[in-house]
């Protein structure tokens, strides 16, 4: 049996992740901050950043909801 709402997950997750991948980018890009993605510390601290950044764009989204296609990729969420 197939499940959508896994599918819903897996998207809105994988999506907010690379949202994050492209602000870090951004930081690198038009900053001096040079972050080392094979760095022990950086590899530590990357679940609970990823972690973070989800709970920040629920907020934003509540607050913006046009903004939930770029933070989440699906406007809608899943119904478990």
């Amino acid at each position: 049996m197939k499940n959508p709402d896994l599918n819903i997950a897996t998207t809105r997750t994988a999506v907010n992740s690379g949202a994050l991948a492209f602000v870090v980018y951004l930081v690198q890009r038009f900053t001096n901050i040079e972050i080392d993605m094979t760095d022990p510390v950086v590899l530590a601290v990357a679940p609970f950043a990823i972690g973070l950044f989800y709970r920040l764009s629920r907020l934003i989204t509540k607050k913006y909801p046009a903004l939930v296609k770029v933070l989440f990729g699906y406007g809608e969420d899943p119904h478990y």
